[in-house]
């Protein structure tokens, strides 16, 4: 939520160092809180992965994003279909194949972003 702040995220860390219990990272583009995969908007992960290190943090560390969801899911409500439209509906609301595919995406995401900083993987 920092970066739809405008907030300056590894002081921000650095700050508040006794409060974190947990965290719970998304990407967005700085102007909603959109839940999106890690390294697809504009946080700036470096500073976030350097600051939890630097207050030696130890607590869960999670994506909380949305990936291959229903057309109705928020905060990303897929376009709905035109009055004139007459084919099938098959990519509206993607099924649990895909949907699997998008979980091993955030996990190697996660993997991707840990091996870069050093940080072992339990």
């Amino acid at each position: 939520h920092a970066n739809t702040m405008g907030l300056e995220q590894y002081n921000s860390i650095l700050k508040l160092k006794d409060l974190i219990y947990g965290v719970h990272l998304q990407d967005n583009f700085g102007y909603n809180d959109d839940h999106m995969v890690p390294l697809l908007g504009t946080v700036n992960f470096d500073e976030v992965i350097q600051g939890l290190k630097d207050i030696n943090y130890q607590g869960p560390f999670n994506f909380e994003v949305h990936v291959f969801n229903n057309g109705n899911t928020w905060p990303n409500f897929r376009n709905k279909y035109t009055e004139n439209y007459k084919g099938e509906e098959l990519l509206f609301n993607p099924d649990d194949e895909l949907r699997y595919l998008g979980v091993d995406l955030l996990y190697d995401v996660a993997t991707y972003m840990a091996k870069k900083h050093n940080i072992k993987i339990d």
